[in-house]
C-alpha cells in the first residue's frame, strides 16, 4: 500500500530523553501515542512508519537510534521499536519506582478510579510481575493510601477475599452515594433558606410574646405610646389604641 500526504505532523511531541526518571514508563506511553497517532492518519506503509517514527521521536531519539544494534524484526519499523524498547526498557530503576508507588496518594481532585490509573501507569515500570501481583499491588496501595476512612474500613471488612475488581465496585458506590447525598443536602440548604426569606418579607406582630417583624430580622424592643405595649411603634396597623379614643383626653388616635 503507497504512503500518505502528511502536510502536518504536529500531533504528537518528541520523546524527552533529558529525565531519566521513569524513562522506560514514558517512552512505552510515548510509543503507545505515537502508534494511535499513525493509525489515525493513516499510516501504515512500514517505511513511511519507520520514518514518522525516528522523526517525531525527535533528533535526541535519533542520536541513540543510529549507534544501537539493529532490533529484531522483518520489517525497518519493527527493528526501530525492537532497538528502542531494548535501550530504554533496561534504564528502568525497579526499586526506586517501587518506592514512588508506595510513596503515591490519592488526591483531593481525583476519584479511586483516577487513582488506579495513575497507580497502573507507575506500576509498569516496578517490575511486579504478571498482571495478578499488579492488581494485588494497586489495591494495597489503596487501602493504605485511600482519603476515605469508611471507604478503608468497608475495603478491609471484605478480608482476604477482596479484589482490585471488588474495590473499584465498592468506591464507585460510595462515591455515587456520597455525591447524591450533596446534592440532596444542598437542595435542603436552598429550600431552607428561601423559607426563612419568605418569614422575614413578613410584617407580624405578637402581642403576647412581644415581638414585632416590619420587614427584617431584627426584633423591635420599642415601647408604643399610644398603647403602652412594648414591641411595635404606634404607627403599626396591629396597634390595639388605633382608631380608639384616649381615656384621658377623649381624643381619637388616627395614624
Amino acid at each position: 500500500m503507497g504512503s500518505v500526504l502528511l502536510p502536518d505532523v504536529s500531533g504528537i511531541q518528541n520523546f524527552d530523553i533529558s529525565d531519566s526518571t521513569g524513562l522506560s514508563a514514558r517512552w512505552k506511553r510515548w510509543l503507545r501515542a505515537f502508534q494511535l497517532f499513525a493509525a489515525g492518519k493513516g499510516v501504515t506503509d512500514v517505511d513511511q512508519k519507520y520514518a514518522l517514527l525516528l522523526h517525531t521521536a525527535g533528533m535526541n531519539v535519533q542520536d541513540i537510534f543510529f549507534t544501537l544494534p539493529e532490533g529484531a524484526g522483518e520489517g525497518a519499523y519493527e527493528k526501530a521499536v525492537s532497538a528502542l524498547d531494548a535501550y530504554f526498557t533496561p534504564l528502568s530503576n525497579a526499586p526506586y519506582e517501587r518506592s514512588i508507588f508506595r510513596s503515591m496518594i490519592q488526591s483531593s481532585s481525583e476519584t479511586i478510579e483516577q487513582y488506579i490509573t495513575r497507580l497502573r501507569q507507575r506500576a509498569d515500570t516496578c517490575d511486579f510481575g504478571n498482571q495478578n501481583a499488579i492488581d494485588e499491588r494497586i489495591r494495597d496501595q489503596i487501602i493504605d493510601k485511600c482519603l476515605s476512612h469508611h471507604l478503608r474500613r468497608k475495603l478491609l471488612e471484605k478480608g482476604r477475599t477482596l479484589t482490585l475488581a471488588n474495590v473499584r465496585s465498592i468506591a464507585k458506590a460510595m462515591e455515587d452515594s456520597e455525591r447524591q447525598a450533596k446534592s440532596i443536602e444542598g437542595q435542603g440548604q436552598v429550600n431552607m433558606i428561601q423559607s426563612k426569606g419568605k418569614q422575614y418579607g413578613k410584617n407580624s406582630f405578637n402581642s403576647g410574646n412581644k415581638s414585632f417583624n416590619s420587614g427584617n430580622k431584627s426584633t423591635c424592643t420599642a415601647t408604643c405610646y399610644s398603647c403602652g405595649r412594648e414591641g411595635h411603634i404606634r404607627t403599626d396597623p396591629s396597634c390595639p389604641a388605633r382608631g380608639k379614643k384616649c381615656r384621658k383626653c377623649k381624643i381619637r388616635w388616627s395614624f
